[in-house]
């Protein structure tokens, strides 16, 4: 329910931005460099689906994390690096690709770097598009329950971005934002490790995604606080299937990464300074 609440609060202020009177620089510090560091909450949702289209397993778990940011400004330009880590423990009920029915744990962790460059708005209730590379790295290590046995999996996805940045709301020395991309992961990996076969890798087929996000900035001085609402939204297609070998030797086996869709809401507290 958390989950829904969350991404249903950032789709609301769609409709509003920009309506008013934010600006970034408006009552920023004279500062052009911000270093951010902050904690953050995660609740992780993924699914996966058969070639039919039908629910095979999902995920579901609160992740918690920490972040680490750099804004830099000069002229009219905004750079941002971003890093954010997530650790926790999922809820995993499905089955397995043999159609062995399987509830198990499963640890994530979920590692997230961007870096974009872009304009920053000239007039109040401007609009600033910006652009950047990102890279996602989540490790999903399926623990084995019974006689169905464990997988280390782990998914890398590079990807570009584009994006909007708006305001909403503006009194004093805060303002809110809304801030919106499309993400595209680009060549798309995921490695799956086990106890009885050799390592292998999957390619992934990529279609966009979206993140959204509403950040609140309360300026004290020099000390900036922010609370973010965030929102992604990510789908992968299936994979083409690739054999299973032992040793180097073939089975005769063949898996797939099956098509997924994985919403996560989050909400980061962070201090700038």
């Amino acid at each position: 329910m958390t989950r829904y609440l969350l991404t249903s609060l950032v789709l609301f202020a769609l409709p509003f931005a920009p309506i008013t009177q934010a600006n970034p620089r408006s009552s920023a510090s004279d500062d052009s460099m911000v270093w951010w560091a902050g904690v953050s909450v995660l609740d992780f949702g993924y699914k996966e689906f058969s070639p039919g289209g039908e629910l095979f397993n999902r995920e579901d778990g609160i992740l918690s994390g920490g972040r680490l940011g750099l804004e830099y400004y000069w002229a009219s330009n905004r750079l941002t690096l971003d890093l954010t880590r997530h650790k926790g423990i999922a809820d995993y009920n499905g089955q397995t690709q043999g159609g062995t029915p399987v509830t198990t744990l499963t640890d994530e962790t979920i590692t997230h770097l961007s870096l974009t460059l872009g304009r920053v708005a000239e007039t109040l209730d401007g609009v600033s598009a910006y652009w950047g590379l990102g890279y996602r790295h989540w490790q999903r290590n399926i623990r084995s329950k019974g006689n169905v046995q464990g997988l280390l999996e782990t998914y890398m996805w590079p990807y570009a971005l584009l994006g909007l940045r708006g305001g909403v709301w503006r009194s004093g020395g805060s303002y809110l934002m809304l801030d919106g991309r499309l993400v595209y992961p680009v060549s798309a990996k995921m490695r799956v490790e086990a106890n009885s076969f050799d390592t292998m890798t999957l390619d992934q087929k990529s279609t966009p995604g979206l993140r959204l996000a509403l950040p609140w900035r309360l300026y004290r001085q020099r000390l900036q606080v922010e609370i973010e609402a965030a929102v992604e939204i990510w789908r992968i297609t299936r994979s083409t299937a690739k054999e299973v070998t032992i040793n180097g030797a073939s089975t005769g086996y063949y898996i797939y990464e099956p098509s997924s869709t994985t919403l996560q809401p989050s909400i980061t507290l962070s201090v700038g300074f």
